[in-house]
């Protein structure tokens, strides 16, 4: 029987299907039904010097695994590409491990700015952190199948994610103690629809930094 990869991010995607031909089933729905996530880049509530993306500048920053799309690839092309912020023109930052360590860490006050998934922002939002800007949407987590998986084990799985729904009670409750990401449904998916997470890696490359060891 095929091997599934649950759940990786866009950018994980795109590596394993780089290396190993991976088979695209399904993407995980949003909160709001869309198939897409967006990189919040937060504070803490009571820093009134920092208002905006801009105001980093010289500051500790802290971004989630260095193979995170929301938490360390879009980003880095927001700063390049919508700020003009180098990464040499933050004060220092880090790669930590997971999007709730990078919100711990920041109201700790162990760096004075992060950048967490949106869904990790909604759990932590009323404990002390604000949002000063966030990265464009993006196509983000989905299930894929190793290539040699069994076509018929494939569309099997592919059809019953597809027939759930939040909207169905039963469905619902069943969903209801996943992960965030996933609790939401799915929806079909493609290769083409990573294209966004390419254009970001072509662009960063381009200027010497390389998606997944994003130093």
């Amino acid at each position: 029987m095929g091997f599934f990869i649950s759940m990786p991010g866009g950018l994980t995607y795109i590596k394993a299907r780089e290396a190993a031909g991976v088979i695209p089933i399904v993407a995980a729905l949003g909160r709001d039904g869309k198939p897409f996530c967006r990189g919040m880049f937060i504070t803490r509530s009571t820093r009134e010097d920092i208002s905006s993306v801009r105001d980093i500048k010289g500051k500790r920053f802290a971004f989630a695994s260095k193979y995170s799309t929301s938490g360390s690839l879009a980003p880095f092309f927001h700063f390049y590409k919508k700020e003009g912020i180098n990464s040499s023109d933050l004060g220092n930052y880090e790669h930590l491990k997971y999007h709730d360590s990078v919100a711990r860490e920041v109201l700790r006050g162990n760096f004075d700015a992060g950048v967490v998934l949106d869904t990790v922002f909604m759990r932590y939002r009323d404990k002390g952190i604000r949002v000063i800007g966030k990265t464009e949407p993006f196509p983000e987590f989905l299930i894929a199948a190793r290539k040699a998986a069994e076509p018929e084990v494939v569309n099997a799985l592919k059809n019953a994610l597809l027939e759930l729904s939040p909207d169905n009670p039963e469905d619902r409750a069943m969903m209801e103690p996943w992960d965030d990401k996933i609790k939401y449904g799915f929806t079909g998916v493609s290769d083409s629809d990573y294209e966004k997470i390419r254009k970001m890696i072509s662009y960063l490359s381009g200027r010497g930094i390389m998606p997944g060891v994003l130093e």
